[in-house]
């Protein structure tokens, strides 16, 4: 049996690890009152994968989603523009090939882009609505290169870029025009 000395350090241990994390990601921007749970009936998308809601093309997925949904998508490539015209999650692997367009233009608000490698764009993310401003659109660890823009934000606001590498684009790294709490 444990002594109560060492349970005491032990629980001593927890707690400083679990306060320095949450105070790095406070330091980092996280707001625990921006975290939205998914939607009651949101479903999974998977692209590259196999089995039931499975598509070969990325675009092909986010048309047949739902506001809500989560799109899962595999380490392959795809071409350019990526329209995103509903509140998605995108999470996965992917490659974005621009070929000199936009690589992926978000349209809605309400929207999450993780972990995709885009390049050879005019901008490798493109987040604008000429309909009204877009908010609460977050970009995630992506990496934008060989572009001209890395990511441009047009009207919109209360929205987010985290640990996202651009790098060798040829005028912006990140664009804000006509945005605010950004």
């Amino acid at each position: 049996m444990k002594s109560p000395r060492t349970v005491l350090i032990g629980i001593l241990i927890a707690t400083f690890v679990l306060t320095s994390i949450i105070l790095i990601e406070i330091r980092n921007g996280f707001d625990i009152r921006e975290a939205k749970a998914a939607p009651t009936g949101a479903h999974i998308l998977y692209v590259g994968g196999s089995g039931n809601n499975n598509y070969t093309k990325l675009q092909d997925a986010i048309n047949a989603a739902s506001d809500g949904d989560t799109i899962k998508v595999y380490p392959s490539i795809h071409d350019g523009p990526i329209i995103i015209n509903k509140e998605l999650r995108l999470i996965g692997d992917p490659d974005i090939d621009g070929h000199g367009g936009i690589g992926i233009w978000v349209q809605t608000n309400n929207t999450l882009v993780e972990n995709f490698t885009i390049y050879n764009c005019s901008t490798g993310i493109y987040v604008h609505n000429a309909s009204f401003i877009l908010q609460n659109v977050t970009l995630y660890n992506n990496t934008i290169y060989n572009s001209t823009d890395g990511i441009k934000f047009r009207n919109v606001n209360d929205s987010r870029v985290y640990s996202s590498h651009i790098y060798n684009n040829s005028n912006n790294g990140v664009h804000l025009g006509s945005s605010s709490n950004n």
